[in-house]
């Protein structure tokens, strides 16, 4: 539990966000300069601030050097060693050089002949367990090996896997992560997850991760009126299905958290948003949540925030705050392979858990769900 409250420090209760929305995106390839607060860091904890490390700001955010260090003085394992985390997502491109050690070619389903046609699911993948080879950045969990599934039931996926929980099942993952929403329940979905945690083998050991969504407020394009969207106040779906007794107490919520020092300031008319500014924030910047997050609402008991990333479109300043992490554009082949980028998202911040999460499992075996 101290290392959980090291990795994931806050959880949000009050209302105002909806379902997951397009990510903000940005074609940067080096990571932002940064600065954030850390607590007490020994030698030990600074042997793991590497450039790797640096360079992915969410794990200064959570702490993770001074979870490392706490770890690796008693003793446990220290970077999810044996673990394995299901990317429920839009494939992952495992063929990437932060990625191919870690990557599970076996039990991983790709889109078609494309192990990633949209490059979501390998940046999801890279912040939760790519790996420290010293190149462009690491995951939370380093050495967690990665099943990346491409679900038809995220957009845009046209010949992956129906059945995601099959894949879960036979890879054994005791991990699930899913940074994908909708603002209505599926069926199949939940269905799948109740399939999941009733496995007799790793059942009682999964933890299900799903991002809380995106959609804190929408802009019409023909109005030019922003809104604020009142289904906010709670997390989309799957991620509203933590609070379903099926859970078991086992699913999280994950909303995002600011990874800039700018906060966004709203004028309402209404729920009509009629002016937007920034403020510069001083202190904790990892405590607010991020202007585009969901809610943790009717979840609040079953979330977790983490970094979720800021974009120059709404940080007040030229710079991309977003999550720098592994990423692969299918269109641009074979020169973006080994690419990395800026995203910010709840899709960003979920990941972040689901690497805490393989942590503990790896440190302590006896833990369930």
């Amino acid at each position: 539990l101290l290392v959980f409250c090291l990795l994931l420090e806050s959880c949000i209760e009050g209302g105002g966000g909806g379902g997951d929305s397009a990510l903000v995106t940005s074609t940067t390839t080096t990571p932002p300069s940064t600065s954030t607060d850390s607590q007490a860091c020994d030698t030990t904890c600074e042997s793991f601030q590497t450039t790797e490390y640096n360079n992915q700001s969410g794990l200064d955010m959570i702490n993770a050097a001074q979870a490392y260090s706490f770890l690796t003085e008693n003793g446990l394992s220290v970077a999810g060693d044996g673990i394995k985390i299901a990317i429920v997502d839009t494939g992952v491109y495992g063929l990437h050089d932060d990625l191919l050690a870690n990557y599970d070619s076996t039990n991983s389903v790709g889109d078609g002949s494309n192990l990633d046609e949209n490059g979501h699911g390998t940046h999801v993948a890279g912040i939760a367990a790519s790996d420290d080879d010293n190149s462009g950045m690491h995951g939370v969990a380093p050495n967690a090996e990665i099943v990346g599934i491409a679900f038809t039931g995220v957009s845009g996926v046209g010949a992956g896997a129906s059945d995601f929980a099959d894949v879960v099942q036979s890879s054994q993952s005791t991990v699930v992560n899913m940074s994908f929403g909708s603002t209505s329940s599926s069926s199949s979905i939940t269905s799948q997850l109740a399939k999941i945690l009733a496995d007799s083998t790793i059942g009682s050991k999964v933890v299900l991760v799903a991002a809380a969504g995106n959609s804190r407020y929408s802009y019409n394009t023909f109005t030019d009126v922003y809104s604020w969207n009142s289904d906010s106040d709670n997390p989309s779906f799957p991620a509203a299905d933590a609070t379903d007794s099926f859970a078991n107490g086992q699913m999280l919520a994950v909303a995002a958290l600011n990874t800039s020092s700018y906060f966004l300031n709203i004028t309402f008319d209404g729920n009509d948003i009629t002016s937007r500014g920034f403020s510069t924030l001083s202190g904790d910047i990892d405590q607010t949540i991020a202007f585009y997050s969901n809610y943790c609402g009717s979840a609040a008991r079953y979330c977790l925030s983490a970094p979720g990333g800021d974009s120059d479109s709404y940080s007040g300043d030229s710079t991309d705050y977003g999550i720098f992490s592994t990423y692969y554009d299918a269109t641009n082949t074979p020169s973006t392979t080994n690419s990395y980028d800026n995203l910010s998202g709840t899709s960003m911040a979920a990941p972040h858990v689901s690497g805490a999460a393989a942590i503990l499992q790896a440190a302590w075996p006896s833990l369930t769900g």
